[in-house]
């Protein structure tokens, strides 16, 4: 009733929390036939009520639940009749193993998940890909079907702290990991606040390895490194 009160057009969504493990995974459809690309697991910042993106990451999973996400996304997709085009959709793996799927979307993933960490990954150029489908060419040469990505990669999020930003150190020395990259969104002098939404971070790493556990290794080493002044 209270929720009714508060609706404009007298139409409430209900929704149901799921208690699980949250991944994505990043597809391309070619007139009808869809490519899974890239399966990351996904952490959120604490303190968030699980809503702001913190890290996306090549589980450390079976191959064989690695096959069963891309069964689901490709049912999943199917069902939507995704034709043409990249798709990016996310889900939660229960402890009794039921997927239940959050969203989907007839796009690509967000904040370099795009154009960073399904080429990484996949070894997929989806942006020609998505250029030559968009112009009516057929792209399924450059598609890769191995549930046993090539690479490996890490995409991890610095979250933001309320303050001001005095000092911002350790990037440079990143630039001596390979395989590594890392960069600042801030600047010194920046007013910052708590981390409330996708868009309140103050740099990125990446990292890529032929091994979950080597990228996620390296993106350990690369936050170590870094250190954000906030007063």
């Amino acid at each position: 009733n209270e929720a009714f009160k508060s609706s404009q057009s007298n139409c409430i969504i209900v929704e149901e929390f799921i208690n699980g493990t949250e991944y994505t995974a990043e597809v391309f459809a070619d007139r009808g036939v869809i490519s899974v690309l890239a399966i990351t697991q996904k952490k959120k910042v604490a303190g968030t009520n699980d809503t702001v993106a913190l890290e996306l990451a090549s589980p450390m999973i079976s191959i064989k639940k690695l096959q069963t996400i891309k069964s689901a996304v490709k049912k999943a997709y199917q069902s939507l009749n995704l034709q043409d085009g990249p798709g990016h959709i996310e889900l939660i793996i229960t402890d009794q193993q039921e997927i239940f799927f959050v969203e989907a979307a007839g796009r690509g993933g967000g904040f370099m998940v795009f154009d960073k960490l399904v080429p990484a990954i996949s070894g997929v150029n989806i942006a020609l890909a998505t250029a030559l489908n968009a112009c009516g060419k057929q792209v399924g040469e450059l598609m890769s079907e191995t549930i046993s990505p090539r690479n490996s990669a890490v995409l991890r999020f610095i979250p933001s702290k309320p303050g001001k930003v005095v000092g911002i150190d350790g990037f440079d020395n990143i630039r001596k990991i390979d395989n590594v990259e890392a960069e600042s969104f801030v600047q010194l002098g920046d007013l910052m606040s708590s981390a409330v939404h996708d868009g309140d971070r103050m740099g990125y790493i990446f990292s890529q390895a032929k091994t979950p556990k080597d990228a996620l290794e390296l993106a350990n080493k690369a936050e170590q490194l870094i250190t954000f002044t906030v007063t």
